[in-house]
């Protein structure tokens, strides 16, 4: 996953610069659609690849889980079973597959991963309205908030799924650590 947003991220800048360079000269309205539209999408795919660089390798995996925020709120499993969230868990994509597999790491280990997870994707949740300041100079301000709704709604997804697999593991954890002192 890593190597296809990395590719992705350089194929919008590419886009961004190829585009914007011939608007530049011919000044063609679609070409400046077109410019916006990649230029606000490169924002979201680099932003995410920043965001989880800065965090990943400022924190890394040293997030204490046992902090207030990312304990299980009472409403949350209500709202697990309201949105089916066991129906489509598994087409939700992983961006460090490694990171949460339980032959090397510990669960302690992932639960910290699930933490991290979380803060970087609530971080680019806040980032994701960035691009409607530009609608200042480049108008259609509608456009600017629909994409960074968009963008904000799919890395709820992203903070979901951390919070809705995190209780299961601390569980995991406990059941480990209890059968380990019999």
């Amino acid at each position: 996953m890593k190597k296809k947003m990395l590719a992705v991220t350089l194929i919008l800048f590419i886009g961004l610069l190829f585009s914007g360079t011939i608007y530049y000269f011919i000044k063609n309205p679609a070409l400046y659609s077109l410019s916006i539209t990649f230029g606000t999408i490169f924002y979201h795919f680099a932003m995410r690849l920043a965001v989880g660089f800065l965090i990943n390798n400022k924190f890394h995996n040293h997030i204490d889980y046992t902090l207030k925020w990312f304990k299980e709120r009472d409403f949350e499993q209500k709202f697990y079973i309201w949105i089916q969230i066991k129906k489509w868990k598994k087409w939700v994509p992983v961006f460090n597959p490694k990171d949460y597999d339980l032959k090397n790491n510990s669960i302690a280990e992932i639960i910290q991963v699930t933490c991290q997870a979380e803060v970087v994707h609530e971080i680019i949740m806040i980032l994701s309205f960035v691009p409607v300041i530009f609608s200042v100079w480049f108008g259609a301000a509608e456009v600017f908030l629909i994409t960074s709704c968009a963008a904000f709604f799919i890395d709820s997804i992203f903070v979901v799924l951390q919070r809705y697999n995190r209780p299961r593991l601390m569980r995991l954890l406990k059941d480990k650590q209890l059968s380990n002192n019999l």
